[in-house]
């Protein structure tokens, strides 16, 4: 089994590098399953990984435990979600001539009716291109919702992703872009443990064969869409759009080291870069089964290497563990990207750009309270594990720029999880 992985890896790797050779490179976003357990304790999950999330921060903990995982459906909302409240209020005041500082239920679900959509849509466009107070940067706007699959037994990991990145920038209607992309990905692991005496080490690689579809367009498309909101071009829809089609291998390898309540980890995420290397398609030929267009364009999407090293405190608590079971862990990322090869490269080589810290206490086995600090920004999150159901919420923020406080981007998320 070992060797099949390592001979599908190197395949993989031997026909990113071919086939992009020559390409203009632009930087892509890594892999993510967006969990929303994780964002709400600042993202630091790389001494602690396990279950499908293990693809994502370390492979090695695809040793960890056996899970099924029947479903995992979350939803991301791109919002700075206090622009957002004052924008609906301010709205919500002027239709109802009020002066009211808190929005009811009741008030949601007026502004949620179809002879006030433009409204809402105001609000959300107010997010592309207007900044909150104190920044210079809009937050944006957008969905990243995340479909997810798997399973994990005996070191073995098998599973299927399905995300969709949909976010708009923008100074005004006429200039904001939709930037889409939708990836699948198979996800493919093995990890082991070895008992070292009084240490114990488990290693663990995968690999993850993608295919992207990008679309980047104006508001139009989307706009005439929704039944009630103003465009400019009533003609335009999802069939006009300029469709690329790409495929790319990624492939990883990780370890950790756990020493009493201890526990670090170290991992190798898109080794030596992975590249998606597009070709030009169109609705109609992806709708017809075309997955890979007739005329390669010289565009690539390249995800650096990253190197995440993490320490991870669980302490034990004896018989106390089944009412308090804290957690304290610790991320720091290494991004190795040559800015010469990339044309959006954005250095960000300063520590609190690269560091995470988060913590989690679950109470009485099902209940989690969560809070980190990713990036310089805190997160917020809860979750609760009722049996084979799982729910989680989180608040969160990234950096976008090469220092925090440059440009941060806010985000929101709920998910639904069936696990066995």
């Amino acid at each position: 089994m070992m060797k099949r992985i390592i001979y599908i890896l190197f395949i993989g790797l031997i026909y990113s590098s071919l086939w992009s050779e020559g390409n203009v490179r632009y930087i892509d976003k890594p892999f993510t399953l967006n969990s929303i357990k994780v964002l709400g304790q600042g993202n630091t999950f790389v001494a602690e990984a396990h279950g499908l999330e293990a693809f994502e921060f370390n492979p090695a903990g695809l040793v960890e435990e056996d899970s099924f995982t029947l479903v995992n459906i979350n939803m991301n909302l791109i919002a700075d979600i206090f622009q957002l409240n004052d924008d609906l209020l301010a709205a919500f005041n002027d239709m109802k001539g009020l002066d009211k500082s808190v929005l009811s239920p009741g008030d949601l679900i007026f502004l949620l009716g179809s002879e006030n959509v433009q409204s809402i849509v105001d609000a959300l466009l107010s997010q592309t291109n207007i900044p909150p107070e104190g920044s210079n940067y809009a937050n944006g706007f957008g969905l990243s919702p995340v479909f997810s699959t798997g399973f994990v037994k005996n070191g073995f990991g098998l599973g299927f992703a399905m995300n969709l990145d949909s976010v708009a920038y923008g100074s005004d209607i006429l200039t904001t872009k939709f930037t889409n992309v939708l990836t699948s990905t198979l996800m493919v692991g093995y990890g082991l443990n070895l008992d070292l005496g009084i240490i114990s080490l488990d290693v663990g690689a995968g690999f993850r064969p993608m295919y992207k579809i990008r679309a980047t367009s104006g508001l139009d498309p989307f706009l005439s869409l929704i039944p009630g909101a103003e465009s400019t071009n009533d003609d335009s829809g999802l069939k006009e759009l300029n469709y690329s089609t790409g495929m790319g291998f990624g492939w990883d390898i990780g370890a950790k080291v756990h020493f009493m309540d201890l526990t670090a980890g170290l991992a190798l995420i898109d080794m030596f870069g992975t590249t998606i290397a597009f070709s030009d398609n169109t609705y109609e030929g992806i709708s017809d089964g075309k997955f890979i267009g007739d005329q390669t364009n010289s565009t690539d999407y390249f995800t650096p290497m990253s190197i995440k090293l993490g320490v991870s405190y669980n302490p034990n608590m004896g018989i106390l563990n089944s009412i308090i079971d804290p957690v304290l862990a610790i991320d720091y990322r290494v991004l190795i990207a040559n800015e010469s090869t990339v044309e959006d490269y954005v250095d960000q080589g300063v520590l609190w750009n690269n560091l995470s810290v988060g913590f989690n206490t679950e109470f009485f086995s099902f209940i989690d309270l969560r809070a980190g600090l990713n990036q310089g920004y805190v997160s917020l999150g809860a979750g609760i594990d009722l049996w084979i159901i799982e729910l989680n919420a989180s608040v969160y923020s990234k950096e976008l720029g090469t220092h925090v406080g440059d440009r941060q981007q806010m985000g929101a998320g709920l998910d639904f999880i069936i696990r066995f």
